[in-house]
């Protein structure tokens, strides 16, 4: 079984199933690995009882793990779970860049893309994929039916074309559960923001004006509401704490349809 080392972590591995704000979170956690037998054979397993977990043997015992789907591709060895608990969806990617998803059926592993630098699945919804490859940034929210660019995260994070792309151009991404519009993006250019379901993302900190390339962040929007912060770990640097985080806008119902009278009597005021 390959460990969660700093490296799969880095390039993309989540292990952790998270709770939807309509869940409550499972008593004895909720894991996914992927389980290497003597043989070569992998699969993506699930336990949400980690603490049963004492040998590699209890990976294959049912009772302290399920196998999810059929045996993995080749050379498989990250996997990015979404959706919650319940209706539970599995993304899983080689050393190679291509990236599958687990049937609706669960009985085959669906290739959705190939040439991947890093990749990204909303842990909160599957359908928001983002994939990073030589041609910048792609997004998907269709579930990996569809990839069309994304203009304004490979902008800034190439710093407006300034840096060629690479593995280190998207580090990490950040999407928060109770808070859907607001995500976060990590790189060599810096930390990006948007707070719009990524129709226009923004620059945070800027890796020239403060040499260091971001690596993995924090959002915390609950210990100060009015002055939320993103804490940064950069490599080879200690932590960066980031305030000022804009609040969303609070929620305006649409006015309501107005009726024909009196849609005729402004028409008559005019």
């Amino acid at each position: 079984m390959p460990y969660a080392t700093s490296g799969l972590v880095l390039r993309g591995l989540r292990p952790l199933i998270r709770t939807l704000a309509t869940e409550l979170p499972m008593p004895g956690g909720d894991y996914v690995f992927i389980h290497q037998t003597l043989d070569g054979e992998s699969n993506v397993v699930r336990t949400m009882a980690i603490s049963s977990i004492a040998t590699v043997d209890d990976w294959i015992n049912p009772a302290s793990a399920t196998k999810i789907g059929p045996q993995l591709p080749k050379n498989v060895d990250i996997v990015q779970p979404s959706g919650g608990h319940l209706v539970t969806a599995f993304y899983v990617g080689d050393s190679s860049g291509t990236v599958y998803k687990l049937s609706s059926d669960e009985s085959a592993w669906d290739e959705i893309y190939t040439g991947a630098l890093r990749w990204f699945v909303d842990p909160f919804d599957p359908d928001n994929v983002y994939v990073l490859d030589y041609g910048g940034v792609k997004v998907s929210v269709d579930g990996g039916e569809s990839f069309p660019a994304d203009f304004w995260l490979s902008y800034v994070a190439t710093a407006g074309g300034k840096l060629r792309i690479g593995k280190s151009t998207l580090q990490d991404m950040l999407f928060m559960r109770g808070e859907r519009a607001t995500r976060f993006a990590l790189g060599t250019a810096g930390v990006f923001w948007t707070a719009d379901l990524g129709v226009q993302w923004y620059t945070l900190l800027n890796s020239f004006a403060l040499p260091g390339r971001p690596e993995s962040g924090f959002f915390d929007p609950l210990t100060d509401p009015h002055d939320r912060a993103l804490y940064v770990e950069c490599e080879g640097r200690s932590i960066l704490r980031i305030g000022g985080i804009p609040e969303q806008p609070p929620f305006q119902p649409p006015p309501p349809p107005r009726d024909l009278m009196e849609f005729a009597a402004i028409l008559v005021e005019a």
